[in-house]
């Protein structure tokens, strides 16, 4: 499920790098309060994708659900250290929370490392709903 979610929206990032006309494909979502446990479940994941889970400080963070998919989108920001051990600063990630029954999960689409990245994931989550990250 997780290489499912992880395809598809690596797919939706790339698509956002192109011009032109938007992508149909993305149905702007409902804005949606992230509760604490969705928080913390989108804090670890997100952690865990960093080169030093425990440096992570966490920046603004929303979501949208998309009410023909009910595809729950998170976007926001992340400051971790780099292997040499400093801070990069602020950087945008995207992914989606999955639930069954009483737990939920983040799955992460990406994490920007670059400005081509920046771009395409602040594309997407405006695509998305999502326009103040």
């Amino acid at each position: 499920m997780k290489q499912v979610i992880s395809v598809v929206f690596g797919s939706c990032v790339l698509c956002a790098c192109q011009t032109g006309e938007p992508s149909s494909n993305i149905t702007p979502g409902v804005p949606q309060e992230v509760t604490e446990t969705q928080r913390k479940s989108v804090e670890k994941s997100v952690a865990q994708n960093l080169k030093d889970p425990y440096s992570a400080k966490f920046g603004p963070m929303q979501a949208t659900v998309d009410l023909t998919t009910s595809v729950t989108t998170v976007c926001g920001y992340v400051n971790a250290k780099n292997s040499y051990g400093g801070y990069v600063g602020m950087k945008p990630y995207i992914g989606v929370l999955v639930s069954s029954g009483e737990s939920t999960e983040f799955v992460v689409a990406n994490i920007a490392s670059s400005a081509t990245e920046i771009r395409a994931i602040k594309t997407v989550c405006a695509r998305s709903g999502i326009t103040s990250i």
